[in-house]
C-alpha cells in the first residue's frame, strides 16, 4: 500500500531495519490473519489507536485484539493487510495495518460480477464526504460497469496503528 502522504514516504525511506523491525516483520509474515504480536513481544504500556478508539496496556490490548479478531472472523470474514512496520527507537516498533471486509449491502456484487464477467475494483471513499442515496448514482454505477466491465465498489475498512516493543 502506498504511503499516505509525502511526509509518510520520507519517514518510510528513513526508517532503519532494526532487529525489532525485522522480528516484527518475521512474526507477522508467518500468518496473514494476524494483526497483533504475541503478548510476550508487547511493552507493558502498549497503546493501540484506531478508528474505534484507544486501548492502553498489554493485558487490555491483548484481550481486545483477540476479541476483535474472533468477532470479525465470525461476522465479517475480513482480511487484514500489513501497511507498515517502522522503528521509532532501538527496541520500539510501530505497526500500521488495515482490516477490510465486504459490507452486507454489497455481498451480491461478487456473484453478479462473476456472472457478467466483470472485474470488481475497490476504492477508498473520502471520509470527509457526506454521501446520500440517489437512483442516478446507481444508474451511473451500472452503466459504467456495462461499458467498462468494471464494477467499482468502496470497501468497508478500519485502520490501526499500534506501537510495540
Amino acid at each position: 500500500m502506498a504511503a499516505e502522504t509525502a511526509e509518510d514516504a520520507e519517514t518510510a525511506a528513513a526508517v532503519a531495519e532494526t532487529p525489532a523491525v525485522a522480528a516484527v516483520r518475521t512474526w507477522l509474515a508467518q500468518r496473514s490473519d494476524v494483526t497483533m504480536l504475541p503478548p510476550e513481544a508487547l511493552a507493558p504500556d502498549v497503546c493501540f489507536e484506531g478508528d474505534l478508539g484507544t486501548v492502553r496496556g498489554k493485558e487490555s490490548y491483548t484481550a481486545a485484539a483477540a476479541r476483535w479478531h474472533a468477532d470479525s472472523v465470525e461476522l465479517l470474514q475480513y482480511e487484514t493487510t500489513l501497511v507498515k512496520v517502522a522503528s521509532i527507537s532501538e527496541d520500539e516498533v510501530v505497526v500500521r495495518w488495515r482490516a477490510e471486509w465486504e459490507p452486507p449491502t454489497l455481498q451480491w456484487a461478487p456473484a453478479l460480477a462473476a456472472a457478467l464477467r466483470w472485474r470488481i475494483e475497490r476504492f477508498d471513499v473520502d471520509p470527509g464526504m457526506v454521501s446520500t442515496f440517489r437512483w442516478s448514482s446507481v444508474f451511473r454505477l451500472f452503466a459504467g460497469a456495462f461499458a467498462t466491465g468494471v464494477l467499482r465498489c468502496g470497501p468497508t475498512h478500519l485502520g490501526g496503528c499500534n506501537p510495540t516493543c
